[in-house]
């Protein structure tokens, strides 16, 4: 096998394992809505008129209003041992965001295997990017 040979087929592999992280990744952040989902569902059908008013609530568009938006991770944590349907439902949105991100990140390791260093240093300048967005809070 020659050296162009063997680093395609690496380059496939890398790429496949990329593949499957994602495609496995969607698969677990649905599987964590519909769970989150479920236990929504299962709460309503135990506490009495909770369905009717879930469906007032639908109804007259306030269905948001007893949400509280989750701002710590330590309250993700809580919320899903807690197994609260809410906070499983938007960890399985977080889970779903940061794809893109885990891709972006693991094509830097790409590129940096394959030493094309002008995608290595493109694909790093976004990344980075998208770490400071997620820790300053807002968009460059």
């Amino acid at each position: 096998m020659t050296k162009t040979e063997m680093k395609s087929s690496e380059l496939l592999r890398t790429e496949k394992i990329i593949s499957y992280v994602l495609r496995y990744g969607v698969l677990l952040c649905g599987f964590v809505i519909a769970l989150g989902l479920t236990i929504r569902l299962a709460h309503i059908g135990t506490v009495p008129g909770s369905s009717r008013a879930l469906i007032s609530e639908l109804l007259q568009g306030h269905i948001l209003a007893g949400i509280s938006p989750v701002h710590e991770p330590r309250e993700i944590l809580n919320g899903l041992i807690s197994h609260s349907a809410d906070v499983t439902m938007a960890a399985g949105l977080l889970l779903l965001i940061a794809l893109p991100i885990v891709r972006v990140g693991m094509t830097v390791f790409l590129f940096l295997f394959e030493r094309d260093w002008a995608f290595f240093v493109i694909t790093l300048l976004v990344f980075s990017i998208l770490l400071v967005g997620i820790v300053w809070g807002h968009a460059l």
